[in-house]
């Protein structure tokens, strides 16, 4: 995915809430701090070199999500070495054993905004992302229980892709028998973890040049 295509998919996004007037930095960063952002722009660095997330799935899901409907997510599950790639870079944004977790990142960052409209926009993605992991468009269930997306997710990633929890490996098993569709809501999860990362990323860096975005 190309730098261009993706700020224009972004700016669609930016587009529903006006930018900060001024020229001065929102965000007060401390090393510690830089460190830690340069962590999360990293992943997103190699997030958007993932050929799976491409342009047009990209502006699906921004269009979408300004409208307040739940994204939809294609892809092509007979091409497993791109999905994996994907799925290295959203294990550190969903894991949570890991400092890039998503709600770890909303989190840190919320304080250190300073500025009542960034603030606004980052609890609506938030608030946002948050449906997307509590449901999805199929429901899973397992023993009579019905698996959110966030679970399902983390169920593929120790059970199969990256790990061999022999819970989960058994979990999806059992998941997987007949017509099940657990593995694509749990890789629609997953896209819904990047492209919140990207949106996430996007306002990180208006935060930090609001000058480059003047009020219209």
């Amino acid at each position: 995915l190309r730098d261009r295509s993706l700020r224009r998919a972004l700016q669609v996004i930016a587009s529903v809430s006006p930018a900060p007037a001024g020229d001065a930095e929102l965000l007060s960063l401390n090393a510690q701090d830089e460190e830690y952002v340069h962590s999360f722009e990293a992943v997103l660095k190699s997030l958007r070199k993932r050929s799976v997330l491409r342009r047009r799935n990209l502006l699906r899901w921004s269009h979408e999500m300004v409208r307040g409907e739940p994204p939809r997510f294609r892809h092509n599950l007979k091409d497993p070495d791109r999905i994996i790639a994907m799925l290295a870079d959203v294990r550190k944004l969903h894991l949570q054993k890991e400092s890039l977790q998503l709600p770890k990142v909303f989190s840190w960052l919320r304080p250190r905004l300073g500025d009542r409209a960034l603030e606004s926009e980052l609890e609506a993605l938030r608030k946002h992302y948050d449906t997307l992991m509590k449901a999805g468009h199929q429901p899973i269930v397992d023993q009579g229980r019905t698996l959110p997306p966030r679970e399902l997710l983390d169920i593929y990633l120790n059970g199969e892709y990256f790990h061999n929890d022999a819970d989960k490996r058994a979990q999806i098993q059992r998941l997987e028998m007949g017509l099940s569709l657990s593995r694509i809501e749990a890789i629609g999860a997953a896209a819904n973890v990047a492209f919140t990362a990207l949106r996430l990323g996007d306002l990180i860096n208006r935060a930090r040049h609001r000058e480059e975005h003047p009020a219209g």
